[in-house]
């Protein structure tokens, strides 16, 4: 079993890339996908992305972590899961999607005390917010850098649009290590055997246990994981009744009146039968519908939150 870590701070679009590399590759991966929040919202999307327009999933198997992020609560745990993985579903490839705010460093210098000829790493992927980068490596940049620094292959999001002299400027202003794979082109755009190459690349030497010497200097392990400064709530119940009345609560968490929002992202069925989902991603937003009926899923994600004018907004 190869374990591919595909990581990225809150809203980089590090689900979308999965989807996007399971419809490509035509590959039935088992996913482990880590939500900060206590509602896995991620984890339903992933069950609804059927590649066939059927709604049947593209995964073999969805594996909830909820209620944190996997770099604070890792050793047994998070092991324990993927030794389980590892005996009872035995896949090839397994993809981890730790939260937005989890420092891969941590999370694979654990993993490694657990691999043997049945359990490897794959060069991690890293997915930079080509819209929002610069405010997530002003806000938190430790867990920026830790995310950018463990990469083994680098992908920029939301960058549909940009050209060669973009992802230059991006790559001169975050001094990516010129040894991380860095394609100059949205993954839409990828081949297959692009992305099959992410398959392919080992992470480390686990025979000898030591890092590759490219891979081995950008190693950084930090001395000490705490949970990051954030706040999550989460909602079960909506009375958001149509598109105007989720457009203005979205507009209020852009506001900053309520506290600063770094993530809000959910669905819930409408009074009119409609199906919303939703994505705000700092102070930007995107409203789309649903194929699918869904009980409400609603989680914001920030810092000096307050809790109870939120819940009034969602649940009046």
């Amino acid at each position: 079993m190869k374990i591919l870590f595909v990581s990225g701070f809150l809203g980089a679009g590090k689900t979308r890339f999965i989807m996007r590399m399971s419809k490509v590759t035509g590959r039935k991966f088992v996913i482990v996908e880590n939500e900060f929040a206590d509602i896995n919202i991620d984890a339903e999307r992933l069950r609804e992305s059927g590649t066939n327009g059927d709604g049947a999933s593209p995964f073999r198997k969805i594996v909830e972590l909820s209620e944190g992020c996997i770099c604070c609560s890792l050793n047994i745990d998070f092991n324990h899961s993927l030794y389980t993985i590892a005996n009872s579903l035995d896949p090839d490839y397994l993809v981890v999607e730790p939260s937005g705010v989890a420092k891969t460093a941590s999370i694979i210098e654990h993993v490694r005390t657990i691999c043997y000829e049945r359990i490897g790493i794959l060069a991690p992927v890293t997915i930079i917010d080509g819209k929002n980068y610069e405010i997530s490596r002003r806000n938190n940049p430790d867990i920026f850098y830790s995310q950018l620094q463990t990469a083994g292959t680098i992908v920029v999001s939301k960058s549909e649009t940009w050209t060669e002299d973009d992802y230059r400027r991006l790559s001169e202003e975050l001094h990516i290590p010129s040894d991380a794979e860095f394609l100059h082109k949205h993954y839409d755009k990828w081949s297959k055997d692009e992305f099959e190459e992410l398959l392919r690349r080992e992470y480390a030497d686990l025979k000898n246990d030591i890092l590759p010497n490219k891979l081995k200097k950008r190693f950084v392990l930090t001395a000490k994981n705490k949970r990051p400064d954030l706040e999550t709530i989460s909602f079960k119940r909506c009375t958001l009744r149509n598109p105007m009345e989720l457009q203005s609560f979205l507009q209020i968490l852009t506001s900053g009146v309520l506290g600063r929002v770094v993530r809000a992202k959910g669905f819930f069925p409408t009074a009119n039968g409609e199906n919303l989902n939703f994505d705000l991603v700092e102070g930007l937003y995107a409203i789309t519908g649903m194929p699918l009926g869904k009980d409400t899923s609603i989680v914001v994600i920030g810092s000096n939150l307050n809790r109870e004018t939120i819940a009034y907004l969602v649940q009046n």
